[in-house]
């Protein structure tokens, strides 16, 4: 998922994921690679050779905004299984490009925070519940590992782990001593 000439139009990566869908088989979405700094074509037949390519503080807004619209689609769509960044950081990346989340000081960029806040903050699930009268609770969550800490009145507290996977069970029973 290279972008170092291009962003991706969304309309056409919408349409990438109906086509490969199709498959069945999971799809990933690997080396994502989005730039703040200048597009440029990239002679992939050439050794690598790092270039200055610097980061420029008025294109890292852009990547921000497109990361976050680029993960949206990706994370709204049940085919894609993974997204993965390529060069976490601008610091020794590939053609020296900048295309990491963070800056070659290591500090984060606006498509960091971005990120941050859609992954840690919107799609994660916290929930904080009673159970009814028959001791059950209910919650809607995203696939993915939960922890779950049940806490009896006498204050005693037990953690479990489930797994909600598609096509995997909806229900789960914790046995309390």
């Amino acid at each position: 998922s290279h972008m170092h000439t291009f962003f991706w139009p969304l309309w056409l990566t919408d349409q990438i994921i109906d086509r490969y869908g199709k498959l069945g088989h999971p799809l990933y979405f690997t080396e994502v690679s989005i730039p703040s700094g200048e597009n440029r074509i990239v002679d992939w037949s050439k050794p690598y050779t790092p270039i200055y390519w610097p980061s420029l503080p008025e294109k890292e807004p852009q990547q921000a905004e497109y990361a976050e619209k680029f993960y949206t689609l990706l994370f709204s769509r049940p085919e894609v299984e993974a997204i993965i960044w390529f060069d976490f950081s601008d610091r020794y990346s590939i053609l020296g490009a900048p295309m990491g989340l963070i800056r070659q000081d290591l500090s984060p960029k606006p498509a960091y925070n971005a990120l941050h806040h859609l992954i840690r903050e919107k799609w994660w699930t916290r929930l904080g519940t009673k159970t009814n009268y028959r001791g059950t609770a209910k919650f809607s969550g995203f696939y993915g590992r939960y922890r779950i800490t049940v806490t009896v009145p006498e204050g005693q507290a037990q953690t479990f782990e489930l797994d909600l996977k598609p096509g995997g069970p909806k229900e789960f029973i914790f046995k309390l001593p």
